[in-house]
């Protein structure tokens, strides 16, 4: 529960856990995510997967053991890494019968037509299941349908040749382009230039570390410069634009009226027509947009006032820039488990040797919900984490007293909030299966010719994409008041939202201008790794396509700079919710302001608070001097 609203001194300090259901719930489907997990170890076999199974349970390239039940399983097929289906003609003209594999050294890349010489040459090529009689030999069940054409190897899989030339011609000659534009060993000098130039590649990475950091540092000092120029960029960009555009409507009208009446051809006149169409909305748009800037003026302000309490924020507490990297890392460790684990359950899917275990197919829908619900409860621990340091921060009168903001807020958050951390994920995570579910139901109905089902799925999907945002949103700032009251998720969320609702327009600025601001520190870190990567990598005389580790450098770049921006938006949403609750809950008379000098111009009636300040500054230089004299 939060404090007394009369008696509100920063963040609750006396709180309790909060949506403790919704954790047991958490805890619960861990369980069963743990016991599919042992499951699919225990019962899955990756080689399934990368060399295959015939169609009596034995595993390519491997030793097998006899299945109880099965005939002509427990083969041994160490030899043989191939699978040959030996209907794969029939399956690819329409039959739906099951496809029926063998097992083979090499794929057969002969023709056979007739059962004399499918006898003749199974002596060279596996085309028949071992052990099998040429008295007993069934084309198309154990042995190679007849006629049988040649096959080529794919991923250890014999694949019929005359699929792979059913490629249509425009796909050929497309590749054919690509391959003449830029050379035939081109993939392979790519991956070799890689190889080359790994550690510039890695330099780049740390690089951009650099320069994210001295951009995140940098944003606290030029913030005004960063965001005015962009302001006055955008607002003289319009401008620029709409005159351009009177400038071609007149060119070509002088154009159009120097061509006699009877030689103009309707195309040109709708041109000069649409062009003054244009340059006319173009021009109120302008307008419209500059007058919005002016009128706005005040709240760009505070965004910059914003930014530079952020930058303060980072000075204070810089452990708060490194701790989404342990984030990121977690997030890594258990995707690569989550594949690890889902490559196992595919390999269930053996239907000789796993018949009973038809209820995979549904463990996969549960995996992918996995997916969805542990990697939004990790990114949420960050985001709350970040949240109940900054508040802490901002709420802290003397900052000089302020100890271990962020290892308190990280105590909290493990403390008592996992709960409603667990209830916020799980929102996002029904959302995001809602949305993979109609994206399989969409691609199911890619054949079906119903056009108003395609219509109707499109728009639902196009409805779930923006919920899922709004309920991000919704979200991020429910953690922000956890954080300061110790609230339950939807009490939080509720106040976030009704908070925002009454600070609309400041927010409106400070996601558009703030967010544009942001991104293109992203992109400037990027590129400014980009540039010192050239050199290294011009010094490098073993590359031969430069552009590929440039690219690479500064995609690391990017992502890393992404980290610690995002990082920053949370600060600044962080605080700009502080400062709303500030505002809201004291008056600076006889509630004084939390907010730092640079926020306090933003408050209507905030001079006598300014006074306040001033005259207690005054009262504690005079009596630091009065100590200095007396010494």
């Amino acid at each position: 529960m939060a404090e007394d609203e009369e008696e509100f001194n920063g963040p609750t300090k006396d709180r309790s856990c909060t949506d403790v259901v919704f954790l047991l719930l958490f805890l619960v489907f861990l369980g069963f995510v743990i016991a599919l997990a042992v499951f699919a170890i225990i019962k899955g076999d990756i080689n399934l997967l990368i060399n295959g199974y015939d169609s009596f349970g034995n595993v390519c390239g491997s030793k097998n053991y006899p299945i109880p039940g099965v005939p002509n399983s427990g083969m041994d097929m160490t030899q043989k890494t191939h699978v040959v289906f030996t209907n794969a003609n029939s399956h690819l003209k329409g039959d739906d019968k099951v496809l029926i594999s063998i097992c083979a050294s090499v794929c057969p890349n002969i023709t056979i037509v007739t059962k004399s010489e499918l006898i003749a040459k199974r002596k060279h090529y596996d085309l028949c299941l071992e052990g099998t009689s040429n008295r007993d030999i069934v084309p198309g069940v154990n042995c190679v349908e007849l006629p049988s054409y040649p096959m080529i190897s794919v991923l250890n899989r014999c694949v019929p040749d005359t699929l792979v030339s059913s490629i249509t011609e425009k796909t050929k000659e497309t590749a054919n382009k690509l391959t003449n534009a830029i050379g035939e060993n081109t993939f392979q000098t790519i991956i070799a230039d890689v190889r080359t130039s790994w550690k510039e590649i890695v330099i780049m990475a740390i690089v951009g570390f650099v320069l994210s950091l001295v951009c995140v540092f940098v944003l606290k000092y030029l913030a005004a410069l960063f965001i005015y120029f962009v302001v006055i960029s955008i607002a003289v960009g319009s401008l620029v634009g709409s005159m351009y555009l009177w400038y071609t409507w007149y060119i070509e009208k002088e154009v159009l009226g120097s061509i006699p009446p009877e030689q103009r051809t309707p195309q040109q006149t709708k041109n000069v027509e649409s062009l003054f169409v244009y340059s006319i909305a173009a021009s109120i748009a302008s307008v419209i947009l500059v007058c919005l800037l002016l009128f706005l003026w005040s709240r760009i302000r505070l965004v910059i006032a914003l930014f530079k309490e952020s930058g303060e924020v980072v000075v204070s507490i810089p452990a708060v820039l490194i701790q989404p990297f342990f984030i990121f890392a977690a997030i890594s460790v258990f995707f690569v488990f989550w594949v690890y684990i889902l490559l196992l359950l595919a390999s269930c899917n053996n239907y000789v040797v796993y018949e009973l275990y038809q209820w995979t197919e549904y463990a996969f829908w549960f995996h992918l919900f996995t997916l969805f619900w542990i990697s939004q409860f990790l990114v949420a621990v960050e985001l709350l984490v970040i949240a109940g340091a900054v508040s802490a921060w901002y709420f802290t009168r003397d900052k000089t007293l302020l100890k271990n903001p962020l290892m308190r807020s990280i105590y909290n958050v493990f403390r008592y909030h996992l709960g409603s951390l667990a209830l916020g994920s799980l929102i996002i995570a029904v959302v995001k299966m809602i949305s993979a579910i109609l994206t399989y139901i969409q691609v199911q109905l890619n054949k079906s010719s119903n056009q108003f089902t395609k219509f109707l799925l499109k728009c639902l999907a196009c409805c779930i994409y923006v919920l899922e945002k709004f309920l991000k949103f919704i979200n991020r700032n429910a953690y922000i008041m956890i954080a300061i009251y110790g609230y339950s998720f939807f009490t939080a969320a509720k106040r976030g939202f009704f908070l925002l609702l009454d600070n609309a327009l400041r927010l409106s600025i400070i996601n558009s201008i703030g967010d544009f601001c942001l991104f293109l520190a992203k992109l400037s870190v990027a590129i400014g790794t980009g540039v010192i990567g050239l050199k290294l990598v011009m010094m490098n005389e073993n590359v031969t396509y430069s552009i590929v580790p440039l690219i690479l450098g500064a995609l690391f770049a990017f992502i890393i700079a992404h980290v610690f921006i995002s990082v920053y938006e949370m600060i600044i949403d962080t605080l700009f919710l502080c400062f709303c609750e500030d505002s809201d809950r004291n008056n600076g008379k006889d509630k004084p302001y939390f907010m730092s000098q640079n926020l306090l111009e933003f408050v209507e009636g905030s001079k006598q608070e300014l006074e306040r300040r001033e005259k207690e500054k005054k009262q504690k230089d005079e009596e630091k001097q009065k100590i200095l004299e007396s010494s």
